[in-house]
């Protein structure tokens, strides 16, 4: 106990030793992250429930993946006359909007396909002010720790599954509620939580990015590498992000049953992940996610190969262990490209960003449209092939990534050397 206590102080003395700005950025992810699993996972099953097939949750999420990218470069065009806080509260309101008109719409195929694509507008506009504003106050010296961090801190998302779950589940079990009661209460505490995110972040005032354009004129060998690596990653988060809900379905058939194990591979990934990032040097990143892919697509092929509840929960666990660790990884990679486009000019930040969200939503929308396609085939073939089709998507983010990590340093270099020729002539002048 006593070790416990002095591991939780060390963390918050680690906190408050951020700038202020960084720690209420912070604080308004973890109130995000806390209700987050209401969008990843119960939004899925109450699709489920209103109507007990599958091809309402591809669809919706399909259509979140076919709008998230323009709520993009919609907040991109209003980042000209609006501040990037008020844009940042702007997507978070509007999630609060289309979860509720979700949840007063009968769920059709279609209605749920256009409920996505409503969804994904406020979605875009509140992941790429996210993106931004961390790309605005870390580095790449400190970029690892606060991934890490930032993964720490939304422990409470841990809990939620299992509560969420339990709740949704006690309904029918005691009769006291019905199923639909709980979700409406999730609804409420859902937005109690959302708004106060964007409270916590209203008085950061933050410079507003700088672009020449919203499209990428010049696009460099590097980053077009990393389109690809994004279209990969992109293409397995389309598995990733919906199948783990669908499996549980599948196997258990119960919220309850879909939030403790959501909580349990979700908590042991967390902890994973934030005790490597504290350690990890940037020369770390590429063994990191190599070999959390691995894990991953042997787990896919084995779940592939044999469809029953145990491997199911394996690929689970093995799902949100890999995806924590290549979040942590190729999270500051990501970033670290992106200093290093255009010379090091940061002007156009902005276009990068969206560019990069452009295509990890293009692989998301392959991926589930082809499982769309197989699930004609049956629900247990759609799954064995998913399986398949995530271990292929990360074998083709491997090859990416291996390409990236070999250029690395000759890319530091020259982005180094570029630098100081520019020091020397400005000290000339």
């Amino acid at each position: 106990m006593q070790y416990i206590r002095q591991y939780i102080y060390h963390e918050i003395f680690l906190f408050q030793q951020l700038d202020w700005k960084v720690q209420r950025f912070l604080l308004s992810i973890v109130l995000y992250e806390t209700v987050k699993p209401v969008f990843s996972f119960f939004i899925n099953t109450y699709l489920w429930r209103q109507s007990p097939t599958f091809e309402p949750i591809i669809l919706y999420n399909l259509g979140v993946f076919c709008t998230a990218f323009i709520g993009i470069y919609i907040n991109n065009a209003l980042l000209k006359k609006c501040s990037i806080s008020v844009l940042y509260t702007a997507g978070l309101i509007g999630l609060v909007i289309t979860t509720v008109i979700l949840f007063l719409v009968p769920i059709t195929n279609s209605t749920s396909f256009l409920l996505g694509c409503l969804f994904g507008l406020p979605m875009g506009m509140y992941w790429g002010n996210r993106h931004l504003i961390k790309q605005t106050l870390t580095n790449d010296a400190n970029r690892n720790f606060i991934s890490g961090l930032e993964i720490f801190l939304a422990a409470p998302s841990i809990i939620t599954p299992v509560i969420i779950g339990w709740i949704i589940a006690s309904g029918e079990i005691s009769g006291w509620y019905s199923s639909l009661d709980a979700y409406w209460l999730v609804l409420i505490l859902t937005t109690i939580l959302l708004l106060c995110s964007s409270w916590v972040f209203r008085s950061v005032q933050l410079p507003t990015p700088r672009t020449h354009s919203l499209f990428i004129l010049n696009v460099s060998r590097e980053w077009n590498l990393m389109r690809l690596a994004k279209l990969f990653e992109g293409m397995q988060g389309g598995i990733t992000i919906v199948m783990p809900t669908i499996m549980i379905l599948y196997a258990l058939g119960s919220e309850g049953k879909v939030g403790t194990i959501m909580t349990a591979a979700t908590l042991g990934a967390t902890i994973l992940v934030y005790q490597l990032s504290k350690k990890m040097l940037p020369h770390h990143r590429g063994t990191i996610i190599i070999l959390s892919a691995f894990l991953l697509i042997a787990s896919s092929l084995g779940m592939a190969s044999n469809l029953n509840t145990l491997l199911i929960l394996v690929n689970i666990f093995t799902i949100q262990i890999a995806g924590k660790f290549i979040m942590a990884s190729f999270g500051p990679v990501f970033m670290e490209v992106i200093d290093h486009q255009d010379d090091g000019d940061d002007s156009n930040n902005v276009a990068y960003i969206a560019d990069s969200e452009f295509w990890i939503n293009v692989g998301r929308g392959i991926t589930l449209l082809i499982v769309l396609l197989i699930l004609n085939l049956g629900e247990s073939f759609a799954l064995r092939f998913s399986a398949v089709l995530s271990a292929l998507s990360f074998v083709g983010f491997i090859l990416v990534v291996r390409v990236m990590t070999q250029t690395k340093i000759r890319q530091a270099f020259n982005f180094a050397l570029l630098k100081a020729l520019k020091a020397i002539k400005l000290s000339f002048n």
